[in-house]
């Protein structure tokens, strides 16, 4: 599983994607729900999964984020 977790809000996805670039450019391995999750898949379940493996919880704090309840969940895993 990855090293580094990515939560964040869908409005913040074009910021996300730099992040997880620039992470990628440094060989850390990242998570972010775009990738890995198969679509019959438990989503939360498999969120869930995703945060317990990885060494690193990284919550991209913007106004949308803070206000929305699956990264508010994602937060409390």
């Amino acid at each position: 599983m990855a090293s580094v977790f990515i939560s964040y809000s869908r409005k913040d996805r074009d910021f996300v994607l730099k992040l997880h670039n620039a992470l990628a450019e440094l060989k850390r391995d990242t998570w972010v729900d775009w990738q890995d999750i198969p679509l019959t898949a438990d989503f939360l379940k498999e969120i869930c999964a995703g945060i317990d493996a990885s060494d690193t919880f990284v919550f991209v704090m913007s106004p949308e984020s803070v206000s929305t309840q699956p990264t508010l969940r994602e937060e409390a895993s």
